[in-house]
């Protein structure tokens, strides 16, 4: 943990995520189908933040968002290894530009 939250504070927070996320037996289902995982490289991830715009994403603005960034690739890519719950699709947003290239988008 970085020290944002305590222990106890995440234990909750994992607690109250696998009961919101249990299915009950006639209510709708909901957890997803499907998880989409976008990945990247670092370079590609830091462009498409500059590129969002939102001041306070930007590392020129706190140079402590590089290293958060890095931490959060890495254990994003640690828990999409770990995933099992549902069939996972996972896209390198190297190779998609809905932005710019409108045929991507399908």
């Amino acid at each position: 943990m970085q020290g944002n939250i305590s222990q106890e504070e995440m234990d909750i927070y994992n607690d109250l995520l696998a009961n919101m996320m249990e299915e009950l037996e006639g209510m709708p289902k909901k957890a997803p189908d499907l998880l989409i995982y976008l990945d990247g490289s670092f370079e590609t991830i830091l462009d498409h933040i500059r590129k969002r715009g939102r001041e306070f994403e930007q590392i020129e603005v706190d140079s402590e968002l590089l290293s958060y960034y890095e931490l959060l690739l890495n254990n994003y890519e640690q828990w999409y290894q770990e995933y099992y719950q549902r069939p996972i699709i996972k896209i390198n947003i190297a190779t998609f530009d809905i932005f710019n290239n409108i045929g991507d988008e399908e």
